[in-house]
This record gives C-alpha cells, sequence and structure tokens, in this order.
C-alpha cells in the first residue's frame, strides 16, 4: 500500500468511526451486557460469557446472554466458586452447539484463574511476559482456563461444545471471539472497550475478524486471504499497525458494525 493510499484508508477509517453511533450499537453489541457490570471480576467473567457466545443471530446471541446471566443471579462471581451449584443453575441451558455445562465449566475455570493470579488479566499479562507475544501467551492463558474447567475429558469426546466455546489458537483460527474479548479487556476506556488490563498494552492486539469484517477488509485492500484465519487478521492489523502503531484494532466496533 502507497503512502497516498494508506492516507486515504487512515481518513476514510476515521469517518467511519466518527460517524459510527456508539450509543445505538451497544444495545445490540455483546459488549453492552458487560458494560452493566462494575466490578473488574464480574466484567471480566460477562465479557468472557459474552466473548464466547457472540455467533450467529445478534439478537438470538444477546438473548443467550442474558439467559446465563439470570441463571446465574446477582452472586456473581461468587456462585462460580461452586462447581455443582454453577452447573446445576445452567442444567438445560443451549445455544447452538454450546450447552450449559460447557459455558458453567468455562465460567467455573475462568473464577478459579481468576482466584490464583488476582484476575484473568494478571494470569494473561504473566504469560505474555513469560512468551514475549501474543500467540503464544493466548495458547498458555486459554490452557490455563480449560484446565481448571476441566475440559477434554471423557465426556467431552466428539462434542463440539467445549472447542467452540473457547478457540485453540495454536490452529489455523483467527480466534475472532478471544480477539474480540482481549479487545474489550485491554483497550482503553472509550465508552466502548473497557480498559481492564492496563498490563497488556493495546499495540500487540490483532483485529477480531469474522465473516463480515474480512468482507470488509478486502474490499479495502487490507488482506488477499481468501477467509478469515489467524494470518488474515494478522495482515489487516499489520496494515492498520501503520495508522495507528500503539492501537491498531481501534477501529473494530465501528468496521464491524458498518453496513
Amino acid at each position: 500500500m502507497t503512502p497516498q493510499q494508506l492516507a486515504a484508508l487512515a481518513q476514510a477509517l476515521e469517518n467511519v468511526q466518527k460517524t459510527c453511533n456508539v450509543q445505538e450499537r451497544l444495545t445490540v453489541d455483546p459488549v453492552g451486557v458487560v458494560r452493566r457490570y462494575d466490578h473488574p471480576e464480574a466484567c471480566e467473567l460477562v465479557g468472557l460469557l459474552a466473548a464466547s457466545l457472540a455467533f450467529g443471530n445478534v439478537k438470538a446471541l444477546r438473548a443467550a446472554i442474558e439467559q446465563v446471566l439470570e441463571r446465574l443471579g446477582p452472586e456473581l462471581p461468587g456462585v462460580l466458586e461452586d462447581r455443582a451449584a454453577t452447573l446445576r443453575r445452567l442444567g438445560g441451558f443451549k445455544y447452538r452447539m454450546v450447552h450449559g455445562r460447557d459455558i458453567g465449566r468455562l465460567l467455573v475455570g475462568a473464577r478459579r484463574v481468576q482466584i490464583l493470579h488476582g484476575s484473568l488479566g494478571g494470569a494473561f499479562a504473566e504469560d505474555l511476559s513469560d512468551h514475549g507475544s501474543l500467540r503464544p501467551a493466548l495458547v498458555a492463558w486459554t490452557g490455563r482456563v480449560r484446565q481448571h474447567a476441566g475440559f477434554g475429558g471423557r465426556s467431552d469426546v466428539g462434542r463440539r461444545g467445549p472447542q467452540h466455546v473457547m478457540s485453540d489458537p495454536s490452529g489455523a483460527s483467527g480466534c475472532k471471539r478471544l480477539m474480540l474479548y482481549l479487545r474489550w479487556m485491554v483497550r482503553p476506556d472509550d465508552g466502548v472497550d473497557l480498559g481492564l488490563w492496563k498490563r497488556v498494552p493495546p499495540a500487540v492486539l490483532l483485529m477480531p475478524v469474522d465473516t463480515h469484517v474480512h468482507r470488509i477488509a478486502r474490499n479495502l485492500g487490507l488482506t488477499s486471504r481468501r477467509g478469515p484465519s489467524w494470518l488474515a487478521s494478522e495482515e489487516i492489523t499489520a496494515i492498520l499497525r501503520q495508522i495507528d502503531p500503539a492501537d491498531p484494532v481501534r477501529f473494530d466496533f465501528a468496521l464491524c458494525h458498518l453496513g
């Protein structure tokens, strides 16, 4: 991309961001649910829930998130310290291939990581410091959560839910929902993202890329990849990083609500 093309792209992205009706879009975006909570521990857990279910029809996924939160009740995060009670409350829940026992174990595992490391962000910051870059840090961090969740047992054989609810960042997938979660937690509080993980710099983030964002990115010349993938996210972010090295994913919210 030439300097002139990059300048034109930057101006176009700034215009998209300026014209995005944030308050209106928050009523349908899953991060709007997360922003209802004040306590950082609750925000981390509700954010993980919301990001994990952020696939499919927007109204349906918002309804699924709300249903889980209603079942868990106001005792969040304390209820997640009781595995049996959590799974009992989420019994019968299903959203697409994800069952109550999948999302329940994920949240129980995440709560355990919070207790052991002070916060989910603290655990991720440790992994980022140990591994030096985003992908291996994310592999380590998701491994922690999955281990404490108890995923991978005999009862999970042949089921998609446990794998789908938390993607594997060591594969080819762009892990859109994990990238979305990181964006919410890491980027500064701008009325959309929450800025809770202050030990993690926004510069390390990758764009969350689904089919909609990928199509826009292809049209803008940000990637040559034919579909969403980790490599596509890296290509897109590499160009956005030329526009804003410190905060390359700041246009994501506006772009994903474009069109």
